[in-house]
């Protein structure tokens, strides 16, 4: 069982009665950017062509991709993106393999692939999470997880799953709001999920790209 002080307890109590007297949580609008293609990726795809299609999405949070959480586990504040995070994150996949040498198609579904081999990214979570985590600190966690399926002549061929995190510590100021009820900024959601994705990238495109080749794909 977690114990809080009284004075914490008051502070949980202010937060809590700011955000019902605004009458709903405030969210945050985050804008997602491409993140830096992975360094030292072998070109194993030259020459080669391949077709990546619409990501399907399967986060629990759809709508969400992180949130401010108070003292009791409760969301406080979510955060919403302005673009569609499996296509951000299909979007660094193009990048990556491009950067291993392949000439990278886009196609609606599997069945629309205009090269042998296509490729079906499904994203599991792109998440992050902020919360006191001290008298004058919080923190973020940020997690991302995918699943990628090859397939050719409409058999799968390959399929890899790939996660990446990222941990940050922030001053309790760096919230910019005195009241808490908005709590991180856009720009702290965005950077947390992005080193999140770089992390994930940095061991995913050399190995998916090795692993395509060795398919001949």
């Amino acid at each position: 069982m977690r114990l809080i002080s009284p004075a914490r307890s008051t502070l949980v109590l202010v937060v809590t009665a700011v955000v019902f007297a605004s009458g709903c949580a405030q969210s945050r609008e985050v804008q997602l950017n491409p993140p830096a293609a992975p360094l030292g990726v072998a070109n194993v795809g030259a020459g080669r062509s391949i077709t990546i299609a619409r990501p399907l999405d399967a986060r629990p949070n759809a709508g969400a991709i992180g949130a401010w959480f108070g003292d009791m586990g409760q969301v406080v504040a979510a955060a919403r993106p302005r673009n569609d995070p499996a296509v951000w994150i299909a979007d660094a996949f193009v990048s990556g393999l491009e950067n291993a040498g392949y000439r990278v198609y886009r196609s609606e579904t599997a069945e629309q692939t205009v090269t042998p081999v296509v490729l079906v990214i499904t994203v599991n979570e792109a998440y992050t999470k902020f919360y006191l985590s001290g008298w004058s600190t919080f923190s973020g966690q940020a997690r991302v997880v995918v699943q990628i399926e090859a397939f050719r002549g409409g058999s799968r061929i390959l399929k890899r799953s790939y996660s990446g995190a990222s941990s940050k510590d922030y001053a309790l100021s760096e919230a910019r709001n005195p009241t808490f009820a908005t709590g991180p900024s856009a720009d702290q959601y965005k950077q947390s999920l992005q080193d999140a994705m770089q992390n994930m990238l940095e061991k995913a495109i050399s190995n998916l790209a090795s692993a395509l080749a060795e398919k001949g794909a």
